[in-house]
């Protein structure tokens, strides 16, 4: 919890962190939530073979094909 964090990070006061502080956090402590996206605008476009469409949720690894002129846009979650 955060009573590691301060001592990992000498901390003194938590109440009276100085903006622009460094606190190094281990990478343990950092939860891991596997990254989303979703197509926003395809033209040209693929992922598995098919049809790349607007509104389709892709995982964080997936491939994307686009052809000479595709394009796509995606908005991450």
């Amino acid at each position: 919890g955060w009573r590691l964090l301060q001592r990992r990070n000498h901390v003194a006061d938590p109440y009276r962190l100085k903006p622009g502080s460094l606190l190094r956090i281990p990478f343990d402590r950092i939860p891991v939530v596997p990254a989303t996206a979703q197509v926003v605008f395809a033209r040209d476009a693929t992922t598995g073979g098919k049809p790349l469409q607007t509104g389709t949720k892709l995982a964080e690894d997936a491939q994307i094909d686009t052809g000479d002129k595709g394009a796509v846009t995606l908005a991450f979650d």
